[in-house]
């Protein structure tokens, strides 16, 4: 990291740092898409039938 080294355990990782940035470039390649007007809907993102 920036700051120094991170220590977590393999939960803390996946829950705090994993997570947290999977949803952001997700929800960012979403809105890229979305702005490009390509027609994508809540079921693409969310990935529901």
């Amino acid at each position: 990291m920036r700051n120094g080294e991170l220590n977590l355990d393999g939960q803390s990782y996946l829950l705090q740092f994993i997570q947290p940035n999977l949803y952001f470039h997700c929800t960012t390649a979403y809105n890229l898409f979305r702005g490009m007007g390509v027609e994508i809907g809540k079921t693409d993102f969310t990935g529901a039938l």
